[in-house]
């Protein structure tokens, strides 16, 4: 198989991770790889795809989404009708459909419900029962744990949306410590093995701004200096300590604020802010592809080249993360308008030769 490590618009980064005894015999070379097919797990503004390849692939795969505007799923889901918010349901799996045997998930946003202030229990249930998302949702994949939160649940003011939120929290937090073995434990709480989650949820975990961010597609730079509020640009101090304390996430996926930024907390939190999957807020929109795999390499060398040999191996202790950009939106007008002035020439050319041809006929006869 020969692999393309310089996509166009692919920009690749790989996390490595302690290796398990069964890992380690296994990895010779570990790298950053492109697009690998049904392995990745696909964040379009925030989507996932996770399945796998070959013979022992399982059939059903995971997709998560949280897509938009703002990685909102619409735009006017806090004000629509119930006739509208239906019509928004149908046309979103109409364009976002996904083929049999695949689990969809998403991830709320606050222009689905509103914020904090502006939810209310129908808006929320509304919302929950259209795509199957309470606030907090444990979901388990070949062994990977993740863990989707309702952004605008982390108010922490134990109203009828935090309270329940919170009580949810903990009870992830107790099984994977149990899992882990600290704490106390009550049969049937272990999991199977303890693995540290990736978390996905709408708002960034609390940053002051994205002074820090450098990134291809990062804020322009005179946004970038402009102060964070909390629990309206990210999530508050407070909260986001509360997740890195219960949870403590191996990896953090989130959006809203429309431009990409990584960060680190703790020295081992990983956090990808994906930016904003639409020409209208960004003129290099992106999307991220995550595969919860241990890349494994046998490079050849025949005629010069390098060929690859790829064999994957799922692992909660490894991850591969690698941002993918659309066509910059003012390439595309640049592109238009060249094409557009090259056709005027030709026009233009084909003409004068036409009237030329023309009058050299008319005075011969």
């Amino acid at each position: 198989m020969r692999l393309n490590l310089f996509g166009r618009y692919e920009e690749n980064y790989f996390t490595r991770l302690p290796l398990t005894k069964q890992d380690r015999h296994k990895s010779r070379r570990m790298t950053t790889l492109g697009t690998l097919g049904q392995e990745l797990t696909q964040f379009g503004d925030l989507r996932a795809l996770e399945g796998g390849a070959g013979p022992s692939a399982s059939k059903k795969r995971k997709v998560f989404k949280g897509k938009g505007k703002k990685r909102d799923l619409f735009d006017e889901g806090l004000w629509c009708s119930e006739k509208e918010f239906k019509y928004y349901v149908t046309r979103f799996h109409d364009l976002f459909a996904v083929p049999e045997g695949t689990e969809l998930y998403v991830v709320v946003g606050n222009h689905d419900v509103g914020f904090h202030y502006g939810i209310s229990p129908y808006l929320q249930e509304r919302f929950s029962s259209a795509f199957s998302a309470p606030s907090v949702k444990f979901v388990t994949i070949k062994g990977n744990y993740f863990v989707l939160i309702n952004s605008m649940a982390m108010e922490g003011d134990g109203c009828f949306l935090c309270r329940p939120a919170e009580l949810q929290l903990q009870k992830i937090s107790r099984q994977l410590k149990c899992t882990k073995g600290v704490g106390k434990c009550v049969k049937g709480m272990e999991l199977e093995h303890y693995s540290r989650p990736i978390l996905l949820q709408h708002f960034p975990m609390y940053r002051e701004s994205d002074a820090d961010c450098h990134e291809p597609d990062q804020a322009p730079e005179d946004l970038k200096t402009q102060k964070f509020r909390e629990r309206w640009e990210c999530l508050s101090r407070e909260s986001s300590e509360v997740l890195f304390d219960e949870l403590k996430p191996r990896l953090i996926v989130t959006g809203h604020t429309h431009h990409g930024c990584n960060r680190i907390h703790r020295k081992d939190i990983h956090e990808w802010t994906i930016s904003s999957f639409s020409w209208r807020n960004k003129d290099n929109p992106s999307f991220m592809l995550l595969a919860n795999t241990l890349v494994v390499l046998s490079p050849t060398a025949e005629d010069g080249e390098i060929e690859v040999r790829i064999s994957v191996v799922v692992s909660p202790n490894n991850y591969a993360l690698s941002k993918c950009y659309m066509p910059q939106e003012s390439t595309v007008i640049t592109t238009y308008m060249v094409g557009a002035a090259f056709i005027l020439i030709w026009v233009m050319l084909t003409y004068r030769r036409l009237c030329r041809r023309s009058r050299r006929l008319f005075k011969k006869k």
